[in-house]
């Protein structure tokens, strides 16, 4: 009976394991998801911190995507050797790096004025573009009228015939 009960507690063990590790994968499966809701809304992260917040973004989204690679292959080894440590470790950080840009990024308080300062630049942006194109077709108009006109005239004077 005791080997049947340690057989039943190992496989506990490995049905805990694998749960662990699916939590990981759907915790980084619902930030991948709320990363493309969050590009998606074109806010120019630039602006915020003289580009400090964004750099700092870039780099703990590419240590997300580093760790959460690292540690699905440490993942492949568990399933060979039986050891967790490196790949919980892994999964751990991943985990809250990804808890991390939540609080710090996808929910900061910044966001809203950086939202709100890239529509005021686009607008003010798209104003210039079109003052600058309706000049640009005032100043062409006038520049092609002053060519034909001078073209009409050089026409419309006949220059005088010899007669023989």
């Amino acid at each position: 009976m005791g080997k049947n009960e340690d057989e039943c507690v190992e496989k506990a063990i490995s049905h805990l394991k694998r749960g662990t590790f699916d939590a990981f994968k759907l915790k980084l499966k619902y930030y991948h998801n709320d990363l493309d809701k969050f590009e998606k809304k074109k806010i120019d992260l630039t602006l915020i911190d003289n580009g400090e917040f964004y750099k700092k973004y870039s780099l703990l989204k590419s240590e997300i995507r580093s760790l959460a690679k690292t540690a699905r292959l440490e993942e492949k080894k568990v399933d060979s050797n039986g050891g967790v440590s490196e790949a919980f470790t892994n999964w751990m950080k991943v985990s809250n790096n990804i808890a991390t840009m939540e609080n710090d990024f996808f929910n900061s308080p910044k966001i809203n004025w950086a939202k709100v300062k890239t529509i005021r630049i686009f607008c003010i942006q798209t104003i210039v573009a079109f003052i600058l194109g309706v000049l640009s077709g005032c100043a062409g108009n006038y520049v092609f009228a002053k060519l034909f006109s001078l073209s009409s005239q050089s026409s419309q004077s006949p220059v005088p015939i010899p007669k023989k």
